[in-house]
């Protein structure tokens, strides 16, 4: 037990503590509520939609980490989903997709255990979570549409 390093299990205790944090003080609804607000989900087309929608998951990923998300959009599902004229499945699978675009290592609790027991460079993981985000907005998020389009999804 004295040769184990518990700095990463409480690292990612505490981030995926802030997820829980966030939803149960009421504050990850305001800031989707904010956020929402300043939203054209009813009048944008549907690709602006999907655009918005896994931005927004992208954006509170930033604020809450991405444990986070789910706990903060899965009950806005339903009202979006009325918003936006979309099914309440198509709604959840844009979180995903913001959940999955990590802009900065401290986000995604894994991944920083495992730059914390390789020895890592911090700025190194960053850099590179940065240019996979951008990749992945550009490239995975256009076919990502396409395809959702194609199954009938949306």
């Amino acid at each position: 037990m004295q040769s184990l390093n518990f700095e990463p299990f409480l690292y990612v205790a505490g981030i995926v503590s802030l997820g829980a944090l966030a939803h149960d003080s009421g504050l990850g609804d305001h800031i989707a509520a904010g956020v929402l607000s300043l939203l054209p989900l009813s009048a944008a087309p549907d690709w602006q939609v999907f655009g918005m929608l896994s931005g927004l998951a992208m954006t509170l990923g930033t604020m809450i980490t991405l444990p986070g998300v789910p706990a903060v959009l899965t009950p806005l599902a339903p009202e979006l989903a009325n918003i936006t004229g979309w099914s309440a499945n198509a709604v959840y699978m844009t979180q995903v997709i913001g959940f999955s675009t990590v802009l900065l290592p401290y986000q995604a609790p894994p991944l920083i255990v495992g730059l914390l027991m390789a020895k890592l460079s911090l700025r190194e993981a960053a850099r590179i979570c940065l240019i996979m985000a951008a990749a992945s907005i550009v490239l995975l998020w256009p076919l990502d549409y396409l395809w959702w389009q194609l199954l009938g999804q949306i």
